[in-house]
């Protein structure tokens, strides 16, 4: 008897997910805007008060130190982006905002940019000679800003903060495991470059770097790390709606 192999395709409809949108306008910012805001609805994306460089930074989910290649205008003159997609019938994920604000950015803005690895200066925070400072205790939320982080967090929270103040990636090597009570202040505006900064000696507030040694029993140390950055080639002013 022959045994006889039915093979049943079943064709599965999968919703094609978008690529860009359909819907776009830009126009140059007022000059009293309030301030640049970012809103992502369900088949929008609002950007307020944006330059090219910080919608670069939102297509690639990168730092401002990530991007490379800004020149004048690209850094000074602000937009206001209303970008739809009427047709979307699920969620997006921010990885598909990222590939539609990247078409806009090359449709509208003729932005040609592409991935490279480069030899950056980095931090890695490590727990200071004399052992840390930190305690556990009473749950403290977190807020941060120029010149001060307050919280309850893991040290890789602490880590990840320290990259937005010191716009390098920080590294949490201080193997300390769990949540601690972390309260520092520094004089604001500060880059450090490895030390206790060129502006140390200019106040009675301490660097950052001090600041972590002194309140929280922390060291930053500085190197060279490979870093992803994005590289901007060439774009143009946006075209007319």
């Amino acid at each position: 008897m022959k045994r006889i192999v039915v093979a049943v395709l079943v064709a599965v409809a999968l919703m094609a997910q978008p690529t860009a949108f359909e819907v776009v306008s830009i126009h140059p910012s007022a000059p009293n805007s309030p301030g640049s805001t970012v809103t992502f609805q369900n088949d929008r994306f609002l950007a307020t008060d944006a330059t090219l460089k910080a919608l670069i930074q939102l297509a690639y989910g990168v730092q401002e130190y990530q991007v490379a290649g800004i020149t004048g205008w690209m850094n000074s003159i602000s937009y206001d982006v209303d970008a739809r997609q009427p047709s979307l019938h699920q969620p997006v994920s921010s990885v598909q905002w990222q590939t539609m604000i990247q078409a806009l950015l090359a449709d509208r803005f003729q932005v040609k940019a592409h991935p490279e690895a480069r030899e950056l200066q980095v931090f890695s925070l490590t727990v200071g000679k004399k052992g840390s400072k930190l305690a556990t205790g009473q749950h403290i939320p977190i807020g941060y800003g120029n010149g001060r982080i307050r919280g309850t967090m893991p040290m890789s929270r602490l880590a990840s903060i320290l990259e937005t103040r010191l716009h390098r990636p920080v590294a949490d090597d201080t193997n300390l495991s769990g949540e601690f009570n972390v309260e520092l202040t520094w004089m604001p505006d500060q880059r450090p470059t490895g030390d206790d900064g060129p502006n140390a000696s200019n106040s009675s507030m301490p660097s950052i770097m001090t600041a972590l040694q002194e309140q929280a029993g922390l060291k930053l140390a500085a190197k060279k790390g490979q870093v992803q950055i994005i590289v901007v080639e060439s774009a143009n002013k946006p075209s007319e709606n």
